[in-house]
Formats: C-alpha cells, sequence, structure tokens
C-alpha cells in the first residue's frame, strides 16, 4: 500500500527546470560514487540530450582527464502508468484533505484508492471527481462512526461511490482525534509489471549507451526509485539479474551497461546508492551502499 507519497514527474516535464536539476543532481551523486569506487574525481561535460534532444543522446557526460562517462538516468517505474497515476494522486488528495478536515468526524481514517481501476480507464481525469468523493468520504465516515462508537477495531467500507469510476475502500479505527490519510492498494501481479517496466527501460536507455561506449566511454545507466513502498533495493537487483542473464545469452538483445547504479530519492535527507553492475557483470549487493546528502552532493556514509 502507498501512503501519502510524493507525485513523480512523468516524461513530459523532463526539461523543465526542477525535474532537470534534479535528474542532474542524481547523476552528479552516482558519479561521486563511481569516483569513490574508481579513485577519480569527475567533473560535469555536458547534457547532450539538451542540445540534440533525439533518443539517440544520453542525458550526461562526465570527465576526468582523458576519461569520459556516458550516463543515462530513468526512473524505475513499478508498474505502466505509475508516474502518471502518482501526479493524478497527488492532484486530487492534497485539495482533498484541506477540505475533509473541517467536516470529518473524530477517529483515524485512512481512504484507499486501487491502482489498477485507475489504470484500466483509458483518460482518466481525477479532479472532478473531488467534490463526489467529498460528499461520499464524510457521509461514510459519519456511519462508520456512529456504528462502532462502543468498538475498539472500528469497521471498514469498500465500494463504487456515486459517479466515481473507480473502487474506494476507507477505513476506519477509534482515535481521540481526527486523522486522515489517503493511501493506494499495490496493483496486482506487481513483480511481473515492474520487471517488464525495468525491461523497458533497458531497452530505451542501453543501446544509446553502447554507442558511446564505442567511442571509448564507460558506460553508465542510473536507476532512481522513488517509492518507498513497492521499491525494493533486493527485487530490484533480483530482477535485473534475470534480464542480465537472458542479455547475455542473446548477443542480438542490447549490450550490458559497465556499471548500473539504483539511486533510492525517496527520503529528502538522505539518498542511497547501491552499485548493481561492476564491468557488465553483476555486483554483490549486500551491505555495498553509499549515502549521499542531496543537498549538498556529498558522501555521508559508504559500506562497499
Amino acid at each position: 500500500m502507498i501512503a501519502n507519497q510524493s507525485p513523480h514527474t512523468n516524461d513530459a516535464n523532463h526539461f523543465k527546470p526542477a525535474r532537470r536539476k534534479h535528474e542532474e543532481d542524481v547523476c552528479k551523486a552516482v558519479t561521486k560514487v563511481l569516483g569513490c569506487i574508481r579513485n577519480k574525481e569527475y567533473i560535469l561535460e555536458g547534457r547532450p540530450d539538451m542540445i540534440e534532444r533525439n533518443k539517440k543522446a544520453v542525458d550526461c557526460i562526465f570527465r576526468c582527464g582523458k576519461e569520459r562517462i556516458a550516463l543515462e538516468h530513468t526512473i524505475l517505474e513499478n508498474y505502466s502508468c505509475q508516474i502518471k497515476n502518482d501526479k493524478q494522486f497527488e492532484k486530487l488528495t492534497s485539495p482533498l484533505l484541506e477540505q475533509l478536515k473541517p467536516e470529518m468526524p473524530p477517529g483515524r481514517f485512512t481512504i484507499i484508492f486501487h491502482p489498477d481501476d485507475i489504470e484500466k480507464k483509458r483518460k482518466p481525469e481525477l479532479e472532478p471527481y473531488r467534490e463526489s468523493l467529498r460528499v461520499w468520504i464524510i457521509q461514510k465516515a459519519k456511519e462508520l462512526s456512529e456504528e462502532n462508537t462502543s468498538r475498539t477495531r472500528g469497521g471498514t467500507i469498500c465500494d463504487y461511490p456515486d459517479r466515481i469510476p473507480f473502487k474506494v475502500t476507507i477505513r476506519y479505527r477509534p482515535y481521540e482525534i481526527q486523522k486522515v490519510l489517503f493511501a493506494r492498494f499495490m496493483p496486482e501481479s506487481i513483480d511481473a509489471k515492474s520487471r517488464k517496466r525495468l525491461k523497458v527501460a533497458l531497452e530505451e536507455k542501453c543501446p544509446k549507451l553502447a554507442s558511446e561506449k564505442e567511442k571509448g566511454a564507460i558506460s553508465v545507466l542510473v536507476l532512481e526509485m522513488n517509492d518507498f513502498v513497492l521499491g525494493d533495493r533486493d527485487e530490484v537487483a533480483k530482477m535485473l539479474g534475470k534480464e542480465v542473464s537472458q542479455t547475455k545469452a542473446n548477443t542480438t538483445k542490447y549490450p550490458v551497461p559497465d556499471y548500473i547504479f539504483l539511486v533510492e530519492t525517496f527520503d529528502n535527507d538522505e539518498w542511497q546508492v547501491s552499485l548493481l553492475i561492476e564491468d557488465g557483470e553483476l555486483a554483490d549487493i549486500r551491505d555495498r551502499y553509499f549515502l549521499i546528502d542531496p543537498t549538498t552532493g556529498n558522501i555521508t556514509g559508504q559500506w562497499f
């Protein structure tokens, strides 16, 4: 289940200043770690994708003397349309939370949406549903509160509210003060969907890195994960291992980059950078990661 989380950014925002700076900061964090591993200090030389703006240009080029680092960055979605759904979720729930507070009874209420239902809608526009949701949530919250005054375990209602094309669950637990949380259920078949998204990311990014590697650059793929519930470093490593094994057995597929890093950015105070692929081979990820201060870009801890 996903509780109130920050929105991801979709590809349409790729060239917006805030998104561009965040992506660049993540890439710099990785080159800081790579420099620690290789005992070098890399400097950003350019952003080819901002100049050529075509599918063949890599995101960043870093350099240390004659050594060039070609780097591609991608946000690792756990299922199709996750980034889009995250933005819709945030757009819907942030104002709704403020609208609910004055009218909700005391108690802990968790309002849960179902991503699979939302994903089935071709172009779901969640904002128009906010008023209908507000009325339904307040009504059901009061019903649950009145029906469970003598209980300690609370109650649950799961239904399709009027004029709402997706399922909503509201859970109530007795609580002295009012507390309202929004969440989402994990989609069904999350593992299969996650691996599919990883495969798509590799197929899109690795050929560009291979082109730079032919010119003498060290190829680096950065997988960013900013979902602390659906994301799991060990699971990503396991899925990546399966994809790499299949790739090596089939030489017609994309070549494996020299390095693949996973950067977990869901903690705004500290990013975790893990090395998944080293010199084209799977790395042992047990207790092998670096901590980065996102404000300064400095390494604050390392287990390697």
